[in-house]
């Protein structure tokens, strides 16, 4: 039996493995990008920095604990004010050039496919997603891969506070949206069933985890949909 019986009026996306593939994470590559860079070298060896910031990584795993997003901007603050700041690039290519230290990215499996069909369907599309990165680098990176051009809007957690699975960052989406003339059958897509599934439903979102690792087509939970991939989810969507 197909879980699917309209199409939604809108839909969220998560970004990170639901949009794009996160490929190669490595903290240690921002440090070493802020150190060869960005401060100034004469005031501490590259060993002691990697310390340093080794000694303050807590603040970025507790981010998962209370909900509030530690931003990129804040954290170049506080480490140029401590250890200066050599380099004349504005904080928007610094962030860019960060961002591609730390991580690369590629489209996720047959997701242009997907948006394709929403488009033609007129379902709006947005994204909402956890990042210490702002909106600014989060659609750079969408545009790289040749996504952005779907979204009506893109938000990321690194200018806005909070980060999922907070209710109070939801919220702010929905109210925008509402604002905007949308309401009703709103869908959130999301690859992490903590981060974007379990609030979603609170809010009554219908809430689809993608999972490419599931064993079958799709699973029809009582309070959200399960799909493999976004081939599997078109078909639903089609009926």
């Amino acid at each position: 039996m197909n879980p699917i019986n309209k199409l939604p009026d809108a839909i969220i996306f998560d970004c990170g493995d639901t949009l794009i593939n996160i490929l190669n994470f490595d903290f240690s590559e921002c440090f070493n990008y802020f150190y060869e860079e960005i401060i100034d070298q004469s005031k501490i060896s590259k060993e002691d920095f990697l310390k340093y910031n080794k000694s303050i990584m807590h603040v970025f795993f507790e981010r998962e604990l209370n909900d509030i997003e530690v931003l990129f901007e804040n954290y170049f603050n506080f480490i140029t004010f401590t250890f200066g700041n050599v380099s004349n690039k504005p904080i928007e290519v610094i962030e860019n050039e960060c961002s591609h230290r730390l991580y690369q990215s590629k489209p996720v499996k047959d997701v242009t496919l997907f948006l394709d069909y929403c488009k033609s369907q007129n379902i709006p599309m947005y994204v909402l997603s956890n990042s210490l990165f702002s909106t600014r680098e989060i659609r750079k990176e969408l545009e790289e891969n040749n996504l952005s051009h779907y979204f009506k809007e893109i938000i990321s957690s690194g200018d806005h506070l909070y980060r999922k699975p907070s209710k109070d960052f939801f919220n702010m989406y929905l109210l925008k949206l509402k604002l905007d003339g949308i309401t009703g059958n709103i869908c959130y897509i999301g690859n992490s069933k903590k981060m974007d599934i379990e609030t979603p439903i609170k809010l009554n979102m219908f809430a689809i985890l993608l999972n490419e690792k599931l064993d079958t087509d799709f699973v029809s939970h009582d309070d959200y949909l399960e799909v493999q991939n976004y081939k599997t989810l078109i078909k639903l969507l089609k009926g």
